[in-house]
């Protein structure tokens, strides 16, 4: 009689059952190649199985840092809707959300800009929003040309336009060197 398991060890059942019955057979290495042909019940005991699911984001809030591919990351603001100005108008359906966030080197080597995460806000479909409209400026003052001087940091705003329905607002940080790190910062 088999009992009932668990329904991550049900997994790796099946499999566990041909390996316990192989690893638990007294007969010659020989004959054991032979399929076993008792009707005797057989009790399995099944592992931990893993699985190579694909990791799931972080998430933080607006206000807590985390670091990421050597920075240091800090959601410091959201602006939903952002109000229009003459320079820049959302189209008819649509409204603008700003977001500002400060990125600080964690390390003495520079970094090229073009290197640093990608970021992208999300809604609750999954629909993704690039920025349309952005600033940076750094925090001590020295600016670079195309570069975050090591150890120093820099302040981030970017708008998005996103449909007047959009709900449940994220941003998506995903490292160059390893998109499948991303942290998520909810705005709700």
């Amino acid at each position: 009689m088999i009992r009932p398991v668990s329904t991550l060890a049900r997994m790796g059942v099946v499999a566990a059952i041909g390996v316990l019955s192989a690893c638990t057979d007294s007969r010659p290495a020989d004959e054991a190649a032979r399929p076993v042909t008792s009707r005797a019940p057989q009790e399995a005991v099944a592992t931990t199985a893993t699985t190579t699911a694909p990791p799931r984001p972080v998430v933080e809030r607006i206000g807590q840092p985390f670091l990421l591919d050597g920075l240091r990351l800090t959601m410091l603001s959201v602006q939903d809707p952002f109000p229009p100005s003459p320079a820049v108008q959302p189209r008819p359906g649509h409204r603008l959300v700003s977001i500002k966030y400060e990125t600080v080197s964690q390390t003495s080597a520079s970094r090229s800009l073009s290197d640093l995460p990608t970021v992208e806000l999300r809604d609750s479909s999954g629909a993704g929003y690039r920025s349309e409209h952005g600033r940076i400026s750094m925090t001590n003052g020295v600016r670079t040309p195309g570069e975050l001087p090591g150890g120093n940091g820099m302040q981030t705003s970017a708008m998005f336009e996103v449909p007047a329905s959009a709900t449940s607002l994220s941003v998506a940080f995903r490292p160059l060197s390893g998109p499948d790190q991303e942290v998520m910062v909810t705005l709700d």
